[in-house]
Parts: structure tokens; C-alpha cells; sequence
């Protein structure tokens, strides 16, 4: 099987590249929305090389530090976790940084300070003078907005801007410390950059530069945290080395490079965190871990109500743990497991709800419901065809998580499917992928589901590492040799898959930004 899986993914991988490198077929539907591809005049064979290089030394220190996180301490553990958060730092800069012009590295400050890829730096810096003023009329001013960013987002990614620039201008070695720090190419892109800003009226000042490029630090670092809760998650069935293995994979996604520094990069790290603290804390019988990940769920939603979903996966997800366990005489476990867990997660929403309402006089609640009622009027003003992209977002996804991974995903779905109540892992990818294909079928996302479901790729790469979960080989050290193996071929293919994505894709549409 694990041959099969391999040969699998090796010529999906072979014919996913050609796709995109050999043929001009549309990425995406034609006359509603496509992708563009970055425009080569030769194969850039030199900078397949050096991602190519990057990748190497990715998944060799993967493998490195599998060999030693399996009998540390939990201190130890906790420090070669933020070492993998740092190596998947650098990887998703360092992919990016192979690709020239303005689609690599160089098009983080475009793309945090136009109004046109978001808006929230904009609205930060230069629309709202008072934060009290902004969050006490954010309701009348979403009654103003439409059905794009602004009118279609809570209050939170505009708070973020406005707190990380008011802390830049209070803290001038801050300010001085993150400027001497900023990388040739993104010093190059704020020079571009301020002669555009001073034509119209708002030339850059230091505090603007610092704001622009922690902002893009610290969204590459959310995007790569990830494979801190992914780890935690995966342990429930894994032991610390597969666990750390496949979490490992999460930088790999193409989706993460191709759209950074964009803020869908952020709420993965909310789900995932929400989802660890909530199903663990259920499972040992926790009120505290509830609480926070009702907290945290809460602080993603004031951010993008793109969290959601995730945590309806969770909701799925537990329901299928009760059913299980019911099963196996433990009715009067689960009923406590609900009493405890449920007013606990109940407290942690509800307080943050009630924190936004006395100190800053928001409702979140109503600012949410504006949102889902603006974003309901984008497909009254965009025309899209609910047939081809039920066909498309599949394709799409696929791409955009990378092939490799998405292929041995669909293998531990079909397993997971069979018995969906043998196993924790059996649940979690079931759940994921039930939530998804909800979510697929009710058309919310018709265009852009490469960037859109960003937050709900982790768990591609959880039913991918269930099947692992699912052996059936008779003998321990063999079934470990086999997934070794399964594991080194997929990693390698998704690297390729991931090169051969991310610097053909352009996720902004760089070409009508700069045509004549």
C-alpha cells in the first residue's frame, strides 16, 4: 500500500507541475475568477535549485530532531518545537526569496499597506484617529461598508495594525532595532513604496517601515507556529516522533508562501490552538483548557469569522468522541465530560463578548451578523457559477495544500471511513473533512478557496497523518519502516510540489497592479 500511495503521489505531483509550468489552462473559472501565473521568460532553474537547496536542509533538520524529541524532557521538547517553528520560518521566507521581482519577499509591504489587498494598515494609519471613537462606531461603520474586507471583517486586524504602530511610535529602540533589521529587497519595496506614499500625502515615517515589517515577521511566524498545536494535536495518537514529523509538514503547504503575508495566514494558528486546548482539555476532564480555547476561539473571531468553521469541526468532532464512548459504557463519563467542559468553553466565549461590550462598547455578536450579512451581497454583485466551482474549489485545495499531501489525506479519509469510530484519528479526519465538504456544498466560497481555506488545511494534513494510525501490518518495527518510508516520500514530493506551486502562482494579481 504504501508503494501504491507513493507512485500515487509522485505522478499526481508530475502532472500537477506540468499543469502549471506546460499548459495555459485558466487557474480557476474564466470570467469570474482565475490565479495568474508568474511570467518567466526561461524556467528559473536557478532558483529550483536553491529552493530546492532550502528544502534539503528543511527536512534535514526534520529529521534530525525526530531522532531526539522522542525521549526529552517536556522543557527540551518545548525547545526543539520553537526550533521547528523557526526552521518553518525561514523556509516559507526562503522559498519566496528564490522568485524575482515583485512577486518574492519584495511584495510583503505592498501588500500589508495597499487598500486594495485588504485595507487594514490603510484604515489603521490613516482613518482612524481614536480607537475608542472606531470600536464604540464600528457597527454604523460596517452599516457603511460593502461586501469586501472592511465590511466583511470584525474589528480585530485593524486593532492589530493600530496597537503594533502605536507601540512602534512609544518605543523608538523598537522602532530603530526592527528597521537596522529589514531585509535588502523589502528595504528596496518601502523606498518603491514611500514615493507613491508621498504623492499622495502620507509619506512613510520610521514607525511605518518598523509597523510594515514586524507585521510581516509575525504574520510569517503565526503561519509557522502552527506546527506547535499541530503537534500537540497529533500526539494524541502519535508518538512524539511521527507526531513531530508530520506537524513538520504544515510549512510546506504552497498556500502559506504564495499568500504571505495576508492575515488568512493568522487564523490557523487560532483554530489549531483552540481545537488542542479544547479537545484535550475534554478528554482529561480539564475545566481550564475549555475556558481558554472558548478564549481563544473568541480572539480568532474578532479577527475573521473565517475561524468558524474550525470550530464546528471541533463540535463534530466531540459528538463523534461522545458516541464512541457511549458505546464503550462510559454514558455517565460523557455526560460529566459535557457538564464540565461545556460550561467552561461557554465561559471562555463569553467573556471576551463581555470585555469588547464594557470596555470598548462593541457588540460582537451584532458585529458579526453585519459581517455574514455583507458578505451575503458579494455574490448579489459577482457573477459565479455554482456547477463549475463545485468542480474547481476540490482542484483548487489540492493545489494549494500540495498533492502529496492531499492524496495520502484522501487515502486516510477512506480508511477513516470504514471504521469511523476505531480510532481518535479515525474522528479527526472524518470531522475535518465532513465540515469541508459542508462548507464545499453550500457555495460560501465560490473563488479563491486557495487563500479562503487556509484555516482548514491543518486538518488535510491531519486525515494524512491518521493513515498512518490505520495500519494494519502485524509486525511493530515493520510497520515503522513502512511509514519512514511513506513519510520521506511524501515530504520530498510535497517540497517539489511546494516549488513548483509557489513560484508559479501569483496570489495578487501583481500584473494588473503594474500594467499599464
Amino acid at each position: 500500500m504504501v508503494n501504491l500511495l507513493l507512485v500515487v503521489s509522485l505522478l499526481l505531483t508530475l502532472v500537477g507541475a506540468s499543469l502549471l509550468w506546460l499548459t495555459d489552462l485558466p487557474l480557476g473559472v474564466p470570467g469570474e475568477w482565475t490565479w495568474d501565473r508568474i511570467a518567466y521568460e526561461v524556467f528559473p532553474l536557478g532558483g529550483w535549485f536553491l529552493a530546492a537547496v532550502a528544502g534539503a536542509a528543511y527536512l534535514g533538520f526534520v529529521r534530525f530532531g525526530a531522532s531526539r524529541i522522542e525521549s526529552t524532557s517536556r522543557l527540551k521538547q518545548a525547545g526543539w518545537l520553537t526550533l521547528l517553528v523557526a526552521a518553518g520560518w525561514c523556509w516559507i521566507w526562503g522559498i519566496q526569496s528564490t522568485i524575482p521581482g515583485i512577486h518574492g519577499t519584495s511584495k510583503q509591504p505592498f501588500v500589508i499597506y495597499y487598500p486594495r489587498f485588504s485595507g487594514y494598515f490603510w484604515q489603521a494609519r490613516y482613518e482612524v484617529s481614536d480607537t475608542a471613537e472606531f470600536l464604540r462606531d464600528y457597527e454604523e461603520l460596517l452599516a457603511e461598508q460593502d461586501y469586501l474586507h472592511i465590511g466583511t471583517h470584525p474589528p480585530g486586524l485593524t486593532l492589530g495594525y493600530r496597537l503594533l504602530h502605536g507601540l512602534c511610535e512609544s518605543v523608538p529602540a523598537l522602532t530603530a532595532a526592527a528597521n537596522a533589521t529589514i531585509p535588502p529587497r523589502i528595504e528596496e519595496s518601502l523606498a518603491i513604496l514611500n514615493q507613491s506614499a508621498v504623492a499622495s500625502g502620507h509619506p512613510l515615517t520610521p514607525a511605518d517601515t518598523a509597523t510594515l515589517w514586524l507585521a510581516t515577521v509575525l504574520t510569517l511566524l503565526a503561519a509557522a507556529g502552527c506546527v506547535v498545536p499541530l503537534f500537540a494535536l497529533l500526539r494524541r495518537w502519535l508518538p512524539p516522533r511521527d507526531a513531530w514529523k508530520w506537524s513538520a509538514l504544515w510549512p510546506l503547504v504552497p498556500a502559506l508562501a504564495i499568500f504571505s503575508p495576508k492575515s488568512d495566514l493568522l487564523y490557523p494558528l487560532f483554530a489549531l490552538s483552540a481545537a488542542w486546548l479544547w479537545l484535550t482539555g475534554w478528554e482529561r476532564g480539564s475545566f481550564v483548557r475549555p475556558f481558554v480555547g472558548g478564549f481563544v476561539a473568541v480572539a480568532g473571531m474578532t479577527l475573521s469569522l473565517a475561524v468558524l468553521p474550525a470550530c464546528a469541526i471541533l463540535g463534530v468532532e466531540t459528538v463523534l468522541l461522545s458516541v464512541r464512548d457511549i458505546r464503550e459504557g462510559k454514558r455517565s463519563d460523557v455526560i460529566r465530560q459535557w457538564i464540565r467542559a461545556g460550561l467552561a468553553v461557554i465561559a471562555g466565549v463569553l467573556l471576551p463578548i463581555i470585555l469588547f461590550a464594557a470596555l470598548a462598547d462593541v457588540n460582537l455578536i451584532r458585529v458579526w451578523l453585519w459581517n455574514l450579512s455583507n458578505h451575503a451581497l458579494f455574490y448579489d454583485h459577482n457573477v459565479r457559477t455554482y456547477a463549475a466551482w463545485l468542480a474547481v474549489n476540490p482542484l483548487e485545495m489540492a493545489f494549494a495544500v500540495g498533492l502529496p499531501l492531499t492524496t495520502l489525506a484522501v487515502a486516510g479519509l477512506v480508511r477513516s471511513v470504514h471504521r469511523p469510530l476505531a480510532s481518535t484519528a479515525h474522528i479527526a479526519a472524518i470531522s475535518g473533512a465532513g465540515m469541508w465538504g459542508l462548507l464545499w456544498l453550500s457555495g460560501k466560497n465560490m473563488g479563491e478557496a486557495a487563500r479562503l481555506w487556509i484555516v482548514l488545511m491543518p486538518w488535510v494534513l491531519i486525515a494524512a497523518a491518521s493513515w498512518t494510525a490505520t495500519g494494519n501490518d502485524s509486525e511493530n518495527a515493520d510497520r515503522t519502516w513502512h511509514h519512514d518510508r511513506l513519510w520521506w516520500g511524501i515530504a520530498i514530493l510535497q517540497v517539489v510540489a511546494a516549488i513548483a506551486t509557489v513560484t508559479r502562482v501569483d496570489g495578487f494579481h501583481f500584473a494588473e497592479m503594474l500594467g499599464p
